[in-house]
């Protein structure tokens, strides 16, 4: 079986004290692909995101505010966190983005050239509203989601978009904040059911 394909890379500040994190969880039709950056960094990040990571593993809704709220109300004794959240339908063609916080969230093709501005707020802190919109892709579209680790000043070519890892590469090497945890993801194949991964640490 074909799959949708997902690279990671992940590079914290501090070996094992990372705040930055990812999941990727498969439903029935669908995959939930979430990224997430605790505030700070250290132990006390880690555990906001930890925290996180679990709660998404353990929900099966896929009602993409109910989760950023569930969130919310679990992190309120934590640092907090910023979260991009991005549910694939594959028999529906359609995409949903829902966070709030600086995650970049860029869906980039033939047929589509979006980037997702997210509203300001801190799950566990201040929300004073999220965005959730939903939008039709393409066999061709790439996703893209980092933290802000990643100084979002670039411009990708068209030539890179189908070489995914050579765009991993070129963020990390060049747009990598050095005092930042940082995390990028990639996913193609977007209307291919089930995923495989590829991660990697720095």
């Amino acid at each position: 079986m074909v799959e949708i394909k997902i690279g990671v890379v992940s590079s914290p500040r501090q070996v094992n004290s990372g705040g930055d994190a990812y999941l990727v969880k498969k439903f029935p039709g669908k995959v939930l692909i979430a990224v997430i950056d605790a505030l700070g960094h250290g132990q006390m990040a880690r555990r906001a995101a930890s925290l996180t990571i679990k709660l998404l593993t353990a929900s099966n809704d896929t009602h993409l505010e109910k989760l950023l709220t569930t969130i919310h109300k679990a992190l309120l004794c934590t640092v907090g966190v910023v979260i991009g959240l991005v549910l694939i339908d594959y028999d529906c063609h359609l995409l949903t983005f829902a966070g709030v916080g600086n995650i970049t969230i860029k869906l980039l093709g033939q047929n589509n050239n979006i980037e997702v501005i997210l509203p300001a707020g801190i799950l566990g802190y201040r929300t004073n509203n999220v965005l959730c919109q939903t939008i039709s892709i393409s066999e061709d579209d790439l996703l893209l989601m980092h933290t802000d680790g990643i100084i979002n000043n670039y411009e990708l070519s068209p030539c890179q978009l189908p070489v995914p890892q050579k765009i991993i590469q070129t963020l990390m090497s060049d747009y990598r904040r050095p005092n930042d945890d940082a995390l990028v993801l990639i996913a193609t194949e977007l209307l291919d059911e089930g995923y495989e991964e590829q991660v990697s640490y720095e």
